[in-house]
């Protein structure tokens, strides 16, 4: 199920969940009503099941409410993960060192070279979903920062050099926007 509709189907539980509630709240909150109680205690026995139910429906509510919340922060890509902070590379001339992870949301990677020692470093980003095979490089120098998209699906992050003698020295952070 994709996040977007996962979106849908809790906005409408959420809607479903509230109309039930206030069913029950106002069906429980007519002014003016006598209750006689014909002696076998039924009366209160519906009072306790209404009661359990109405705290199950509560419940529901509040973790469908923040399902929405976190699916709104999802949207807004409010959400990151440091992948890799600070990490220092050691490569040879010509190379390029990658790691691999999933996105389970559309988003952005942001790939920050904090210091190299060739002005030669690029970073580079490359996935395959939805029929679009994405491969792209960006040239970042001895320190800088590229960002790219990414659409739910297993991707890898690259940084490299293209020296063709003195191999290089890279400290990178990779983040994952969402």
């Amino acid at each position: 199920m994709t996040p977007g509709i996962k979106i849908v189907v809790a906005v409408f539980v959420s809607l479903i969940i509230g109309a039930i509630i206030g069913f029950v709240i106002g069906q429980s909150s007519v002014p003016n009503t006598v209750v006689t109680n014909n002696g076998g205690g039924q009366t209160n026995d519906q009072y306790q099941t209404l009661e359990q139910q109405y705290q199950t429906l509560q419940q529901q509510y509040q973790t469908s409410e923040q399902q929405l919340n976190y699916y709104k922060q999802v949207l807004s890509l409010s959400y990151s993960d440091t992948l890799i902070s600070n990490q220092v590379v050691n490569q040879p001339a010509g190379y390029f060192s990658y790691w691999c992870y999933t996105a389970n949301y559309t988003g952005y990677i942001v790939v920050n070279v904090q210091s190299s020692t060739t002005t030669q470093t690029y970073a580079r980003v490359y996935w395959n979903a939805y029929g679009i095979n994405y491969d792209n490089s960006i040239s970042v120098g001895s320190q800088g920062t590229a960002v790219f998209p990414v659409l739910p699906s297993n991707y890898c992050v690259g940084v490299g050099n293209n020296n063709l003698i003195n191999g290089a020295t890279e400290t990178i952070t990779i983040t994952y926007y969402y």
